[in-house]
């Protein structure tokens, strides 16, 4: 008969460590969203002001920019706050909860209400015109960020545990 080994750094494990608190999370929660945020409002002219870009281009460069420096800017964001605050990853770990719960809640609320195929513009595609841009700002760019987060903080703790402390 052949023995299941328990690994300790599975990211879904639902013990919480010693380390954990309430208020280490929700100050993760608040900045791994608010500090994307900000960014994205301090940047959001670059990719219009690369100059005079003609249509293709400037579609792709404002997609690039995005997906880059808005959408991905919460692994690095981790890395940082893990490399000042060590203790902070367990807590990190569970910042995707909260916005992927409200992110299926919408995905699932549009494809029922709509279709599926809405539900993916709705979330993914902010139109030609930009009119899909707020669900795209307020649901999907946080969700990606938390996740990116809690990944980054997860893969930090799981290679410091690993190389071991200092």
């Amino acid at each position: 008969m052949e023995q299941i080994e328990s690994r300790d750094d599975d990211m879904f494990k639902t013990e919480l460590s010693d380390d954990f608190s309430f208020m280490a999370w929700l100050s993760q929660q608040v900045g791994a969203v608010l500090v994307p945020v900000i960014w994205a409002m301090i940047t959001a002219d670059i990719p219009v002001s690369l100059g005079g870009l003609t249509y293709p281009i400037g579609k792709v460069a404002a997609f690039i920019w995005n997906a880059v420096f808005v959408w991905g800017i919460g692994f690095p964001l981790a890395l940082v706050v893990h490399r000042l605050l060590p203790r902070a990853a367990s807590a990190g770990r569970w910042v995707w909860v909260l916005p992927t719960f409200f992110f299926l809640l919408t995905f699932i609320g549009d494809s029922v209400m709509s279709s599926l195929g809405h539900a993916f513009s709705n979330l993914f595609y902010t139109g030609s015109n930009g009119e899909g841009e707020w669900a795209t700002a307020l649901i999907t760019y946080p969700t990606s960020e938390c996740a990116l987060y809690s990944l980054a903080m997860y893969l930090a703790s799981r290679r410091r545990r690993r190389s071991g402390p200092g």
